[in-house]
Order: structure tokens, then sequence, then C-alpha cells
């Protein structure tokens, strides 16, 4: 089968998703209680459609996006610094129950970047995983 680049990434990012147990689902038949996981293609967020976005128990917490391939390394460096981030993040909402703009103000993240950091790891995205990570962890 002739399939475009965006194509054959999504099937092998599918075909990882399953190995490690996710339920994919595509936006239009959305039904988070299906499993425990729950991987939702092409999900509207407030900044464009994510080209995943993962729940676990009903709850967003993590996004997915294809890269090209030419992108990998780059992808896997910044995949490793966006997840410490996201544990740094996690730490910190864990102990103070919510994070704002500012919080990146604070000697933790500054240390490692601060919101600077944080939105080139995350780009247009860093709202959304602000209020993510504040509606899933502190509830």
């Amino acid at each position: 089968m002739n399939q475009n680049p965006e194509q054959i990434a999504r099937d092998h990012i599918d075909k990882l998703l399953l190995e490690c147990g996710w339920h994919i689902q595509d936006r239009a038949k959305i039904k988070l209680s299906a499993g425990q996981g729950i991987a939702v293609r092409e999900y509207l967020t407030d900044v464009g459609p994510a080209d995943y976005v993962l729940f676990v128990d009903k709850k967003p917490v993590g996004v997915v996006e294809a890269k090209k391939k030419e992108a990998a390394i780059n992808l896997v460096t910044e995949t490793i610094l966006q997840i410490d981030w996201l544990h740094l993040i996690k730490d910190y909402v864990a102990k103070s129950f919510y994070i704002d703009r500012d919080g990146f103000d604070l000697c933790l993240f500054i240390s490692k970047g601060g919101l600077t950091k944080m939105r080139n790891l995350f780009g247009g995205k860093t709202d959304v995983i602000i209020r993510i990570l504040n509606k899933a962890l502190a509830a």
C-alpha cells in the first residue's frame, strides 16, 4: 500500500501504543470507559488537534506528536527532556496542587531553563500541558 509519511508514522505509533497496552480510538468515536489507558487520535485541544492525547482512568495525562523521520534524533532528545520536565512539574504539582506560568520562576525550574525552556520543549502546547497536568494531578 502506498502511504504518505504521516500515515506511515501513525501506523508505527499505533503499533507501539497497542504493544504497550493502550486502546486507540478516533476522536469521533471516543469511549473513555473502554479501558484504563486510551489514546485518542486527532484530539482537539485549545491550540488545535494533537496527534494523540493519552488518557488514564478518563483523565488526560499526555500528548504524543508524530514527527518526520529526519527529526528522530532530535525527537529522542526532546522526548527525554520533555519527560524530565513532566516529572519535575508532576512532583511540584503533587506538593503544591497547582502550577501556572509564574511557577516556572522558581529555582527548581530556573536551574533547568525556566519558562523559556518549557516553551522550547513543548512549543504552543505549553498552556495546554499546564492545564492538563493541573487537572489530572490535583484532582
